[in-house]
């Protein structure tokens, strides 16, 4: 999957190409103007768009039987997204199982949602040569495994903006990634990607929101913030670790890493934060420790994004 802080970094990388790289946050405290999801699965029933979420890790509540409980709670587990419905569902208590076609476990098991029996992703392993730089060692083959997905199918992202000048700044960078591709193999012909505006999606703004859930990795800006966002038996999350190697031409320099929280962890909602798609999180400067590195500009891990808030019913 792509996460949100592998996208902010390749929309920077994006406007530094352009020779924009002043729109790039100096320093964590910098607004880059804009926060975005990471990247969901979406698929097309009956011409009908279905976009996935991350399913929110709350505990099942107002279910009869201890046994019954712990049950449904493994089951839960196996699943990685679930569409809107049943994420609204789950916001609101109903923490029956879902139904197969409104859930997804991961790519390798996306046939969940199909018409005519045909998957809306597919993968397929490829090999690749890796050629000695000095040509003192052998070639060695390795494998890669790419995905598909079926017309009517893809990944999508949310994203908040500060204004309209922001918007139009993620947009130029998303102009240049479609065609430049993503990730580490763009090199290659892979990554790249056609992409479209949509508003399909809606998401209520409460007043009275109690909780939120990240949609992409989550860094709290302090341990203040994290205390008033974890005082709650309601919270629920996971971690994940975050690293990685530099891009071109620094290929040859490992980020530090730095743990975040995964989507779909569930937080308390501060006081002052009530409106829609609030935002939470600050970048952290990943760079490398080495003395003789060669650049002296921050290498940002973005933590920041934003939030699905709701009232919990308990």
């Amino acid at each position: 999957m792509l996460q949100s802080d592998a996208i902010t970094a390749a929309i920077y990388f994006a406007w530094n190409q352009l020779g924009c790289s002043d729109w790039i946050p100096a320093n964590e405290n910098d607004d880059p103007g804009f926060a975005i999801s990471s990247l969901f699965p979406f698929t097309s029933v009956k011409d009908k768009p279905v976009y996935f979420l991350p399913r929110p890790m709350l505990t099942p509540r107002e279910i009869d039987g201890a046994t019954t409980n712990t049950i449904l709670r493994k089951q839960l587990k196996k699943i990685a997204w679930v569409d809107h419905d049943v994420f609204k569902s789950l916001l609101e208590g109903k923490h029956s199982l879902p139904k197969k076609e409104n859930i997804l476990g991961t790519f390798q098991s996306a046939q969940a949602i199909n018409d005519g029996n045909i998957p809306f992703v597919s993968s397929h392993v490829v090999p690749r040569a890796a050629v000695s730089r000095t040509g003192e060692e052998d070639t060695v083959i390795f494998y890669t495994e790419r995905y598909y997905f079926r017309p009517g199918s893809g990944l999508y992202l949310m994203a908040s903006f500060g204004n309209e000048e922001s918007r139009s700044r993620l947009l130029t960078a998303l102009k240049l990634l479609s065609d430049e591709g993503v990730g580490t193999d763009r090199n290659v012909g892979n990554g790249k990607f056609t992409y479209e505006i949509a508003d399909s999606i809606y998401i209520p703004s409460r007043a009275d929101a109690s909780h939120g859930i990240n949609l992409g990795l989550f860094c709290p800006a302090s341990s203040d913030d994290l205390q008033e966002m974890l005082g709650d038996i309601n919270t629920g999350y996971d971690f994940i670790q975050r690293g990685g190697w530099l891009s071109e031409p620094y290929n040859n320099y490992r980020k530090r890493s730095v743990y975040m929280f995964k989507p779909g962890s569930v937080f308390k909602l501060p006081s002052s934060e009530k409106t829609l798609l609030p935002v939470f999180g600050k970048a952290v400067d990943v760079k490398p420790l080495e003395t003789l590195q060669p650049f002296s500009h921050p290498i940002w891990r973005s933590g920041k994004t934003i939030f699905y808030p709701f009232k919990l019913t308990v």
